[in-house]
């Protein structure tokens, strides 16, 4: 009796077959294997993409300068002046039929390109200045009428008489806002006209034309104002 019950104890001691998986995964582990496989090369693939699209035309910086870029091209910079993400998001056909104001400027950051020019035909145009910037165009003009618009006390913007939208003859998306204002300093009195032109879905350039004078009625109108902003949007040419 002692050496059957000997051998019970050895048979109830004996180790179970307990591993760590389950049957389902021991059988399947191929097929399961092939499938993480396949879901981290679709999400690697899928960040590259992200990467590519969020970098494409981007150029870069040395030194606070952007580097191989050409006299026309349009650069906004995504970042800022001390870690900059300058990008490329249209070409500019310059003209050299205006005088060219290389000290007229907006903005102290050198990376971003902009240009401003000084038209003397006689019209009343004194100043138009085109930049690259860094939203779309209908938020870029949003932005302008939040600023600087006039608004009833419902916060309705109230002067639609002053805004000019539509699409130019490529389709390309256009929001134009005309401001006018007084200098009390010298008495001058000043149109402001702001175009935007579509530059893909995050970015648009400024096509600002100015009139002064030092009375109301010599103030350049709304067509020679829309006309040279016409002309210039023409010159620029989004990327790809």
């Amino acid at each position: 009796m002692a050496k059957r019950n000997g051998a019970h104890a050895r048979k109830v001691q004996q180790p179970q077959d307990n591993h760590f998986f389950s049957p389902f995964i021991r059988k399947n582990w191929r097929s399961i294997v092939a499938i993480l496989v396949a879901v981290a090369v679709i999400a690697g693939a899928w960040l590259t993409f992200d990467y590519i699209a969020r970098n494409k035309n981007r150029v870069s910086v040395k030194d606070g300068v952007v580097q191989g870029t050409q006299p026309g091209d349009v650069i906004i910079n995504r970042g800022t002046s001390s870690k900059p993400r300058c990008f490329k998001i249209a070409t500019f056909d310059v003209p050299d039929k205006y005088e060219i104001d290389a000290d007229y400027s907006i903005s102290s950051d050198k990376t971003v390109t902009d240009w401003a020019f000084r038209p003397s035909a006689g019209d009343g145009v004194n100043l138009v200045f085109v930049r690259g910037m860094k939203t779309s165009v209908k938020e870029s003009y949003e932005n302008l009428v939040s600023n600087i618009g006039e608004h009833d006390e419902n916060g309705n913007f109230t002067e639609q008489d002053r805004v000019t939208s539509g699409k130019d003859d490529r389709g390309l998306e256009y929001y134009g806002y005309l401001s006018q204002a007084a200098n009390e300093a010298d008495g001058d009195f000043t149109y402001y006209l702001s175009v935007y032109l579509e530059c893909g879905k995050d970015s648009s350039v400024l096509i600002f034309v100015n009139s002064r004078a030092a009375t109301e009625e010599g103030l350049a109108d709304y067509d020679t104002l829309m006309a040279y902003a016409r002309e210039f949007m023409a010159l620029i040419t989004p990327v790809k």
